[in-house]
């Protein structure tokens, strides 16, 4: 039973830490490490590293169209 706890507990470790690697949610991703266990640090490791640039960028404005009868 001990070893399971500890395992959990590396599990949610090792979550927040891939996550401060890819810039995501430390605390977050390792409350999900330690629910998921090593289903979290699996799907951590394959979310992609997000960009701080990027992160509020506006969406591109629209183009307005012709069509008369299009609202």
């Amino acid at each position: 039973m001990e070893l399971v706890l500890i395992v959990w507990i590396l599990c949610a470790m090792l979550c927040g830490m891939i996550a401060s690697s890819k810039n995501r949610s430390v605390g977050g991703w390792a409350v999900a490490g330690l629910l998921l266990g090593i289903l979290g640090v699996i799907i951590v490791a394959l979310t992609p590293t997000l960009d701080p640039n990027r992160v509020n960028d506006p969406p591109p404005a629209r183009a307005p169209s012709r069509d008369p009868f299009k609202r």
